[in-house]
């Protein structure tokens, strides 16, 4: 069976999702170039977002510590919510405050690597893709404050 204009379609748009996460995504790259010319001669459709809703915002994120932090980031940078519809809220005083809590003895056990580097790896406390606290904080095991602060 034939692929769909629509299944070409969906494909064309994850690889192009796929590259805005990562750049530098050659299977991606080499996946859009090979529906170049079928995507091309399909009939143009205008692709809107707009929400299915009456609601002032899209999204409500509750607590700005590390997962809601990078879930925002994600939705407004990634998948381009409009970020006066995302609300990120938090109960303590300022972003990452339970970070700020830890004990000053306390730091992350999972290494943060420079994803900036020679090594090219992905930082497992980074919130975002391209950005990473050892690189930041100069700090490979940050404590609560480090963190908090590279979150801000």
């Amino acid at each position: 069976k034939d692929p769909t204009e629509t299944e070409f379609r969906e494909a064309w748009v994850m690889f192009q999702l796929a590259l805005r996460f990562v750049p530098e995504n050659e299977e991606a790259r080499e996946g859009l170039k090979l529906l170049s010319g079928v995507v091309s001669e399909l009939p143009e459709e205008e692709v809107k977002f707009e929400p299915n809703h009456g609601e002032e915002l899209d999204v409500i994120i509750v607590g700005a510590g590390a997962s809601g932090i990078g879930v925002g980031l994600m939705l407004t940078g990634l998948f381009g919510l409009e970020p006066d519809r995302v609300l990120l809220v938090e109960r303590g005083a300022s972003v990452g405050e339970t970070f700020r809590k830890w004990p000053k003895e306390m730091r992350f056990i999972s290494p943060s690597f420079n994803s900036q580097g020679w090594t090219q790896s992905f930082d497992l406390n980074s919130v975002a893709y391209g950005t990473s606290p050892a690189f930041t904080l100069h700090a490979e095991h940050p404590m609560g404050n480090q963190y908090a602060d590279y979150l801000e």
